[in-house]
Parts: C-alpha cells; sequence; structure tokens
C-alpha cells in the first residue's frame, strides 16, 4: 500500500485527481498539519497517508471501509485517522476563515451593484 501512496504523492498529475489538490498544495498542507496543528504521526501511518486518506473520503464522498480497503487499513484505524485530520482542519479553519460582519454582508460589492 506504501506504493499506491507514492504514486499519488509522486505526481502532481495524480494528486490533483485523486486528492482534488495539488503536489505543492497537498505537502505544504501536511507540513501545516503537523508543525502549526499537532497532527501527530505514529509509526505506521504517516502524516501523509493520513491527510490523503482524508481528503479522498471527502474529495469522492466515500466511505470510510471503503478507503481503509484501498490504503490497507482496518475501519477502526480509518475511524481514528479520519477524526484526528478533521480535528486538525477544523482548527486550521478557525486560523484561515472568517465570518463576516453584518456590515460586511450588508454591503453590496461594486461588480455586483452595476449589474
Amino acid at each position: 500500500m506504501e506504493e499506491y501512496l507514492a504514486s499519488i504523492t509522486t505526481d502532481d498529475a495524480a494528486c490533483l485527481q485523486l486528492l482534488r489538490m495539488s503536489l505543492p498544495c497537498f505537502t505544504t498542507l501536511c507540513n501545516i498539519l503537523q508543525t502549526n496543528y499537532r497532527l501527530q504521526q505514529p509509526l505506521n501511518i504517516s502524516i501523509e497517508e493520513s491527510v490523503a486518506m482524508f481528503l479522498w473520503i471527502c474529495g469522492h464522498n466515500e466511505v470510510q471501509r471503503d478507503v481503509g480497503l484501498r490504503f490497507g487499513h482496518n475501519q477502526e484505524t480509518m475511524k481514528r485517522k479520519f477524526s484526528e485530520v478533521l480535528k486538525a482542519i477544523e482548527l486550521l479553519a478557525y486560523d484561515y476563515i472568517r465570518t463576516p460582519t453584518s456590515q460586511e454582508l450588508q454591503r453590496i460589492p461594486e461588480r455586483l451593484q452595476v449589474d
């Protein structure tokens, strides 16, 4: 199964098609999640594999069981790794996504006013 992950994480086109992001973006995301959001790497599953499985589930609307079979992990491992990555993504979202204020929501962008 490591060869399968390597085929995704070394080929930009495969990464884009299967994980829905470019290889540099995927690598940066993995580094940010590990460095800033404490995503841990146990002995048997790399950060890259955990994030790839998460993105595959979300990007293809597949169930954890099917992705687990593809990557060679049981359902309990998939559930645990999905939850770990999801928690890290939630923390990342808190830092990167801001809810607009009511004043901002009331403003109509210029490009929409002329339509």
